[in-house]
């Protein structure tokens, strides 16, 4: 197995998984075939490419229909004999009301978006980003899929190429969500491990920006006060202030890289970081006036 990416290893996973029964099977071809539908024609794809480590399954799944089929590396091609069986398979997908039919069966759905993904389907890097992409060239297939998705609670946004609609979520949960209705639940865990890793990467990051936020914020604030009792000193005006509060200046000149809480400990008798922010306030009222 060729699969040296996320995206790949979720597509293997994915096309591994063995339809319950007829009309899973068949979901699983409509959604791979649909998603590849001409604009303006009103059946399927008569090709698809496929990644390498995909194809010999959806070739089975075509064999076990009776679709005759060519296959060449990772393209798969329906013959000409087979088109109008497939037409009568995929036909319902393209009706008036379509949407909202196909929508309403939970296991249809898994199976379709399934197909749909591995034929016409992205999945981002989660060591990088959070998003699921399928690319659709037809309307009417785009608003199945969109209707599909809505009654799984995933609300993709659409953007309009020139040869296609993207349509796309990048919503972290949602595109947990995905992986596992479509069946890839190994790749599931491991988009979640990465998630979990990921969190807790940015709580890592954020504590110690926050620390050294503070540290800095602590030194600069601990640089003006003791700028502004040097100066008070220099005047001569601490000795006008009473004896608590002559204290407290002495104590910070001597050890101006303290930071209050340690300030109030070294005090005697020691006092809570409360009372000791509050003298050096009441010193630092003085000292502006004089500045």
């Amino acid at each position: 197995m060729s699969a040296d990416s996320y995206a790949q290893r979720l597509k293997y996973e994915a096309a591994r998984v063995r339809p319950r029964n007829l009309s899973e099977r068949q979901a699983v071809i409509a959604g791979c075939f649909c998603i590849n539908a001409v604009e303006g024609e009103n059946h399927g794809a008569r090709s698809v490419k496929l990644t390498t480590d995909t194809t010999a399954q959806i070739a089975d799944f075509l064999s076990k229909e009776g679709f005759q089929h060519l296959v060449r590396g990772a393209k798969i091609s329906i013959l000409p004999e087979a088109f109008e069986k497939m037409d009568d398979l995929l036909s319902v997908c393209f009706r008036e009301g379509a949407e909202d039919m196909l929508s309403s069966d939970r296991e249809f759905t898994r199976a379709f978006l399934r197909g749909a993904f591995l034929s016409g389907g992205y999945c981002a890097d989660p060591e990088k980003n959070y998003r699921i992409e399928l690319h659709c060239k037809n309307k009417a297939i785009t608003e199945v899929l969109v209707w599909m998705l809505h009654s799984i609670d995933i609300n993709p946004s659409i953007s309009v190429r020139s040869s296609y609609n993207m349509i796309y979520f990048k919503n972290g949960d949602k595109v947990s969500d995905f992986i596992g209705l479509i069946g890839a639940s190994n790749a599931m865990m491991e988009y979640e491990n990465i998630r979990a890793a990921r969190s807790l990467n940015a709580y890592v990051t954020r504590t110690v920006n926050c620390d050294e936020g503070n540290s800095k914020r602590q030194s600069e604030a601990s640089a003006m006060r003791t700028e502004a009792f040097r100066k008070l000193v220099e005047a001569g005006e601490d000795k006008k202030l009473p004896d608590d509060l002559r204290a407290v200046v002495r104590v910070s000149l001597d050890n101006p890289g303290a930071s209050i809480a340690e300030l109030g400990r070294m005090m005697d008798p020691p006092i809570g970081k409360s009372g000791m922010n509050h003298r050096i306030n009441r010193i630092i009222d003085v000292a502006r006036s004089l500045i």
